[in-house]
């Protein structure tokens, strides 16, 4: 079984991705991370991991993929070939949608 999570770098996000990557049918996680500038999405989830506590053995870390993309934007936000891809290998229903919209506006 694939699942897809958005929102995977956040607190709920890091901790029910890394529950998944912990499940022995599931095969594969799969993160839709947002861009940012300078950051290569693996580094910003394995940071995510970090950040929260969460420490992933690396059999675990080798079921997950993350690719960038927008939840907002057609297709995602990724290419043709790889939103395909994304919805062939994704099991019927089991996307989770952990993402967040939020706007700081200071204390």
């Amino acid at each position: 079984m694939t699942v897809l999570v958005t929102g995977g770098t956040g607190s709920v996000g890091s901790h029910a991705v890394a529950h998944l990557l912990t499940l022995p049918h599931i095969k594969k996680v799969i993160c839709l991370n947002r861009e940012i500038r300078g950051t290569e999405p693996e580094v910003r989830q394995m940071d995510a991991f970090a950040d929260h506590r969460i420490e992933l053995e690396d059999e675990y870390v080798s079921k997950l993929q993350v690719l960038q993309g927008d939840s907002a934007k057609s297709m995602l936000g990724l290419t043709d070939e790889v939103y395909q891809d994304l919805v062939s290998s994704v099991t019927h229903g089991k996307a989770r949608h952990c993402e967040a919209l939020f706007k700081y506006r200071g204390f």
